[in-house]
C-alpha cells in the first residue's frame, strides 16, 4: 500500500502529518506493507479573488506544475519499490507482492494518487489535462529515480483509496467522462470518501471526478 500525504502542495505539508502517519500505521497493523511517500512540494497560491466570490481563488499554473511534479514522484516511487523488490538484493526486507499494489492519498495526495492510477497515457491524457507542462518538467516518467522507465507499473495497481481528492478530465469529456479512460491499460477499482461541504474540491459542480 503506497500512501500520499496532503497539504495543498505547500512546503508546510509533509509525510509527518499525524493523519497520514496514523492511517499508515493502522493499515500496517493489519498485515500490509505500507509506504508513506514524500514528493516534491512548493506552490505559490494565487490570492487574487474573483469579484463576487470572496472565498474563490484562481487556479494558476503553480497548482498545475505542483500536481504534475507529484505525479512524476509517485510514479517514480512505485517503479523504485518494484525494482528494489524484484532486482536488487533487498527482496527479503519487505517481501512485497509487486503484482498487487494499492495506492491512496489524502486531499492533495489523493489527487496525485488518482492521476497516477487513471491517467496512464502521456499524450492522450496527461498532456491534455496539463497542457504544455511536459515541455517544462519533462515526461511524466522522468528517468531520475531508482526505478527506471522499463518498470511497468500497470496493471500492477489493483485499487485506489481516495480521500477527498479529485481526478481531472478535459472539458469536452464532461458528458462522457468514462470515454477518457477507455484506452487505459487497466482501470482499477476505487473507494472514495468526500464531504459534500468541501469548498476546495466541489464534488458535484466541476469536471473533477
Amino acid at each position: 500500500v503506497i500512501m500520499v500525504h496532503g497539504g495543498s502542495y505547500s512546503d508546510c505539508g509533509d509525510i509527518d502529518n499525524p493523519g497520514i502517519v496514523y492511517m499508515c500505521n493502522e493499515i500496517a497493523k493489519r498485515g500490509f506493507v505500507v509506504f508513506n511517500v514524500e514528493y516534491r512540494r512548493g506552490v505559490l497560491p494565487d490570492r487574487n479573488v474573483v469579484p463576487g466570490f470572496p472565498d474563490l481563488e484562481y487556479i494558476s499554473a503553480q497548482q498545475e506544475l505542483a500536481v504534475y511534479r507529484g505525479i512524476q514522484d509517485i510514479r517514480g516511487a512505485i517503479r523504485s519499490i518494484v525494482m528494489r523488490e524484484r532486482l536488487l538484493a533487498t527482496a527479503s526486507d519487505y517481501r512485497i507482492d509487486t503484482n498487487n499494489i494499492f495506492i491512496g492519498g489524502v486531499s492533495a495526495g489523493s489527487i496525485i494518487a488518482l492521476q497516477t492510477a487513471y491517467q496512464q497515457s502521456q499524450t492522450s491524457q496527461l498532456d491534455v489535462v496539463f497542457p504544455g507542462i511536459s515541455t517544462v518538467l519533462g515526461s511524466i516518467d522522468q528517468n531520475y529515480y531508482i526505478g527506471n522507465t522499463t518498470v511497468d507499473i500497470f496493471p500492477k495497481i489493483r485499487g485506489v483509496l481516495n480521500m477527498w481528492g479529485a481526478l481531472t478530465i478535459p472539458l469536452n469529456k464532461v458528458n462522457n467522462p468514462a470515454n477518457f479512460f477507455l484506452s487505459n491499460i487497466s482501470r482499477p477499482p476505487v473507494i472514495s470518501f468526500h464531504g459534500d461541504q468541501d469548498h476546495v474540491v466541489w464534488p458535484d459542480t466541476e469536471p473533477l471526478y
